[in-house]
């Protein structure tokens, strides 16, 4: 009987290990798949910080170009429908003239989507309604799909803005009444 317990004890203990060999290779995966999910959404979350901190830069009537040196790489290309902007210089340009050129700005965001391109690198989308209000107090829509490729150091309070490309999907026209 003690060797018909043993042979039992054995088989069952061995039967457990294969069981859980056989369960561990899925439970890794899906413990892959939530480390990856978790990062995801990190990145996702870390991407759209920067969307809304450029955003709330460009919207302040009071804005300067001194906060947007911590949201941008230190070679950019931005390509706007008025120009483009290589340096920091251009984009102080661009800010104290045709950013400047409207009273209120605002942009609701919608269909955000990223890609990594590397370690450090991603690339995102974001479609935006813009409205605008004019110094002579008249309204202005557009809707654009912006890309933006970005640089990414975890250490940094942002990730920077190293490409912009705006595709105006909707034209800027003035709404009447």
């Amino acid at each position: 009987m003690q060797k018909f317990l043993i042979i039992l004890i054995t088989i069952s203990l061995f039967g457990l290990t294969a069981c859980e060999s056989e369960r561990l290779p899925q439970e890794q995966t899906s413990l892959r798949a939530s480390v990856e999910d978790i990062k995801n959404s990190y990145m996702r979350t870390r991407l759209l910080t920067l969307v809304h901190r450029w955003l709330e830069l460009v919207e302040n009537p009071e804005r300067t170009p001194e906060p947007f040196q911590e949201i941008i790489a230190e070679d950019i290309l931005f390509n706007f429908s008025s120009g483009a902007i290589e340096n920091f210089e251009d984009l102080s340009a661009w800010i104290n003239g045709p950013a400047s050129s409207v009273a209120y700005s605002k942009h609701e965001l919608s269909e955000f989507r990223f890609e990594k391109i590397s370690e450090a690198e991603y690339t995102l989308w974001v479609t935006m309604d813009w409205n605008g209000l004019l110094p002579n107090g008249k309204h202005m829509t557009a809707k654009t799909l912006h890309n933006w490729t970005v640089v990414d150091n975890p250490s940094d309070r942002f990730a920077r803005i190293k490409t912009i490309k705006v595709e105006v999907l909707e034209p800027f026209i003035i709404v009447e009444g």
